[in-house]
């Protein structure tokens, strides 16, 4: 009697990729990390959230990217933002 190979199952899992964005300190030419973009994907479909870093807004010189005023909240779209 021969065994059946057993069939590999398929696993289905979300995946995220994350992009970290700066912001270059015009005065004191220091990176200052302000924010990320993250990249979701499922088998539902995907989509990419961009939010600033909660202490951000208290940097010196600091000035929101355009399109993005509001630094508490997180912008979602099914497309890579774009101004």
């Amino acid at each position: 009697m021969t065994r059946a190979a057993a069939r590999p199952r398929a696993v289905t899992r979300d995946r995220t990729t994350t992009l970290l964005v700066a912001w270059r300190n015009p005065l004191y030419k220091a990176y200052l990390l302000i924010g990320s973009v993250v990249h979701f994907e499922s088998p539902d479909g995907e989509y990419f959230e961009f939010s600033y870093r909660k202490d951000v807004a208290k940097k010196a010189l600091f000035h929101r990217i355009p399109g993005f005023d509001q630094v508490d909240l997180v912008y979602r779209s099914s497309r890579l933002f774009h101004s």
